[in-house]
């Protein structure tokens, strides 16, 4: 794992800045964001896996955001919480501390949505984004049909479900996601 200094930390969000010997060669940081159940670990691995060692080899200076693992206490939190206060707060401390009027944000999944939706409504206002790399985030809806047409009967109960716990269980989303692609199930369990 890459040297690393944590420069803030509350109870939903902490960021990062990676460490590296040389300087950085170019002058817009990469903030990395991860998924709500994805630690930042997931862009430094190994050695041999390492995208954040990736990214400082080639010049950049990097951050990453982590919004740590909810629990029932943070069923209260929505999108905006995690758009408009965490993700726009790691952005303006990564950018006070690199001293870069703008910086690239590069999501993986959700956080590659959150990372649309930020630079889509700061654009204007702030334009304190200068790239946005979306790694598997899903955007737009073509593929939401899916689970509008084979889920529209359970709907109601899930909904009753969340207002009541304030969550859906891991295994439940994880459920979602292979039975979206029956393929993938049959790949994952064959022998």
């Amino acid at each position: 794992m890459t040297r690393k200094t944590l420069l803030y930390k509350e109870q939903n969000f902490s960021l990062t800045h990676f460490e590296w010997d040389q300087q950085s060669e170019y002058v817009v940081p990469v903030l990395l964001v991860p998924s709500i159940m994805v630690s930042s670990k997931v862009f430094d691995l190994t050695d041999s896996h390492n995208f954040v060692k990736y990214l400082l080899e080639n010049g950049f200076s990097v951050y990453s955001v982590d919004f740590n693992n909810p629990s029932r206490s943070d069923a209260k939190l929505r999108l905006d919480d995690y758009v408009l206060d965490f993700l726009y707060r790691s952005i303006h401390m990564t950018r006070k501390h690199s001293g870069a009027k703008q910086i690239s944000l590069l999501g993986y999944c959700l956080g590659g949505t959150f990372s649309l939706a930020y630079a889509s409504m700061s654009h204007r206002a702030k334009n304190d984004i200068k790239n946005v790399i979306n790694i598997a985030g899903p955007v737009g809806g073509k593929d939401i049909k899916f689970f509008n047409y084979i889920f529209k009967p359970f709907k109601n109960r899930w909904f009753a479900y969340t207002e009541e716990y304030g969550f859906l269980p891991g295994n439940t989303i994880k459920f979602l996601f292979k039975v979206s692609n029956p393929l993938d199930i049959r790949k994952t369990y064959s022998i």
